[in-house]
């Protein structure tokens, strides 16, 4: 005999996003970030976030590069 079918349980995890990814929508709208922490809030202009994606991306041609 077969078991009778079950349904799955519910996924209630929530996708998660790269601050990168976050920082480049944010920037592309030109709008401030501003996230909440149990330690407080961040607030992040458009120009600190260029600057960050600009840090990132040289920090890793740097490690990538031999």
């Amino acid at each position: 005999m077969s078991e009778p079918l079950r349904p799955e349980p519910h996924k209630t995890a929530k996708q998660s996003v790269s601050l990168r990814a976050l920082f480049k929508i944010h920037v592309a709208a030109n709008k401030p970030l501003e996230l909440d922490f149990p330690s407080g809030k961040v607030k992040m202009s458009v120009a600190e976030m260029t600057q960050a994606l600009k840090d990132d991306e040289a920090d890793e041609k740097s490690r990538n590069t031999p």
